[in-house]
């Protein structure tokens, strides 16, 4: 289990030796990749050059987000996933062998059962796809009550019938993307469901806190803190439970930028490394996500 930064879920950008000097800077192991930025920029020599960087910082790139409009038409689904062969490409050349997405929770054009015979089928698809090139897909869903609002079908925004979905899903490196701020707004419990989970289900993990004085089901997406901020979300006992299920890989803070204090991007990644760092210790991991046991206890 490592420690992993997205300046993408900020809407932040860097150069790479920009994001190697942060991340290396706030104990940070592993990145993840704007995918569309390097799309756009990549040539043969550039990618080298990212490469050479990247290896010499001895920096993970961790996964990337797969832009796909899951619940759209066909023409529109196509058009989403037009880049996919390039995305995969990529990630294969610099050794990132994850990628995630959120699938919307609700829909105009299609009820409940309907929507997610094609989510199988997509999924599956896309799922396949990916695992060409060594690459795990983690599905999430989106707990706001706000992001069903006006909508005629509501459609998937809690983990259990997330884990339905995918229990249906014909690819062994589909899994689950466990975001504990969803979780919190959804009224589940993270800690119960990464008991009941394969470590290796589970593709990244989202580390998140929310306010102590609001109702989680009346959360908006903004409503997003920093690791440990309130302690609502139990970060150490969800570290404690991703570490005992032997999960290895990615461990993301994030916060909504909208609400931090201080919106410059150093001081941005300072505070998530802080708070991760402190969530850490708490939860009484070691740099490598292992759980210390002290002598007392051997």
């Amino acid at each position: 289990m490592f420690r992993n930064l997205s300046l993408v879920a900020l809407k932040l950008s860097a150069t790479q030796s920009e994001l190697n000097e942060l991340a290396l800077s706030h104990r940070f192991r592993g990145f993840e990749l704007p995918i569309e930025e390097f799309v756009e920029q990549s040539t043969s020599e550039s990618m080298a050059y990212s490469k050479r960087l990247i290896v010499s910082a001895k920096l993970t790139v961790c996964s990337f987000r797969l832009p796909v409009e899951w619940d759209a038409d066909d023409e529109g689904f196509a058009e989403s996933i037009k880049n996919l062969p390039r995305f995969r490409e990529i990630a294969q050349e610099l050794g990132c062998t994850r990628a995630e997405t959120l699938i919307a929770p609700a829909s105009d054009q299609r009820p409940y059962h309907e929507n997610f015979e094609l989510h199988r089928k997509r999924i599956t698809e896309i799922g396949a796809q990916l695992a060409e090139h060594d690459i795990r897909l983690g599905v999430g869903y989106q707990a706001a009550a706000s992001l069903r609002a006006d909508k005629s079908f509501e459609f998937i925004h809690q983990f259990e019938p997330l884990q339905l979905l995918l229990g249906t899903i014909d690819a062994d490196n589909v899994g689950a993307l466990i975001d504990t701020w969803q979780f919190h707004v959804s009224g589940d419990d993270v800690v119960s469901a990464i008991g009941k989970l394969d470590a290796d289900k589970i593709i990244n993990v989202f580390l998140s806190d929310a306010p102590a004085d609001s109702p989680p089901a009346e959360l908006a997406p903004e409503a997003r803190l920093l690791p440990g901020e309130t302690g609502e979300i139990d970060s150490p006992a969800v570290l404690t439970a991703l570490a005992t299920a032997g999960y290895e890989g990615p461990v993301t803070p994030l916060a909504d930028l909208s609400i931090l204090e201080e919106k410059k991007r150093e001081k941005v990644v300072q505070l998530l490394g802080d708070a991760l760092e402190k969530v850490w210790k708490e939860a009484g991991l070691s740099p490598t996500g292992k759980i210390v046991v002290s002598a007392n206890e051997s």
